[in-house]
């Protein structure tokens, strides 16, 4: 969008030659405008920035009910030292903050568990040094992974779900795969109005912090 191609611009020109039209992006995107027209669903800095596990991490806080750590990383940082941390951990399930950019659906997360060989946990790590700034580190639970959707539109807040996320992971090198959703939970029951307050209370802390509206989705 901040740079498009000349064969882009000649074709927009072609059907909007008084730059009147708005351009509806699928995905979110950083960049309000392409050549002049307005984009909706354009993303401000600080919401992108939130997406990043270490802002999660920071957002959480207490509230997180799970053991987690997030570990950013630098030149100096040996490989083998981290995937000593990562066995040291097992199970445990690291997600990284990939450089300029922000990590989609299951990208650059790995499930570390019990059968994995030392040689693979080392390839993951280097893996991970290689693409990401920083990786957080959880304990793995068990349970139905679930996604709860959501829609803030000034102070008014609605929760669609959980519907079941449809999650696994090869066992060879314990990557992560994650392609949508299934249905509904059928024992929804055991979200409890306590877990909707929680849930409502970190997401209007996020909108406090970054004026964010609009619809949103949450794993776990």
């Amino acid at each position: 969008l901040a740079n498009p191609h000349e064969d882009l611009l000649q074709s927009l020109h072609a059907i909007d030659p008084h730059k009147r039209a708005v351009v509806y992006a699928g995905s979110p995107v950083s960049h309000p405008t392409l050549d002049g027209r307005p984009v909706i669903g354009a993303r401000l800095p600080a919401w992108k920035q939130a997406e990043s596990k270490q802002s999660q991490v920071a957002i959480l806080g207490q509230q997180a009910r799970y053991d987690v750590t997030y570990i950013p990383f630098n030149d100096t940082r040996d490989p083998d030292e981290f995937a000593e941390l990562l066995r040291s951990r097992t199970p445990c399930v690291a997600a990284g903050d990939p450089h300029d950019m922000i990590s989609m659906s299951s990208d650059h997360v790995y499930f570390i568990h019990q059968r994995l060989s030392d040689e693979a946990i080392t390839d993951i790590s280097r893996r991970l040094l290689h693409a990401c700034r920083g990786v957080r580190v959880s304990r793995f639970m068990t349970g139905c992974p679930t996604t709860i959707y959501g829609v803030l539109i000034g102070d008014r807040l609605s929760f669609l779900g959980p519907v079941e996320a449809l999650v696994g992971y090869t066992e060879s090198d314990g990557r992560v795969t994650a392609p949508g959703v299934f249905a509904p939970v059928a024992d929804a029951t055991s979200f409890s109005h306590s877990d909707t307050a929680r849930l409502a209370d970190l997401v209007l802390r996020l909108a406090q912090e970054t004026g964010f509206q609009g619809a949103f989705g949450v794993d776990g």
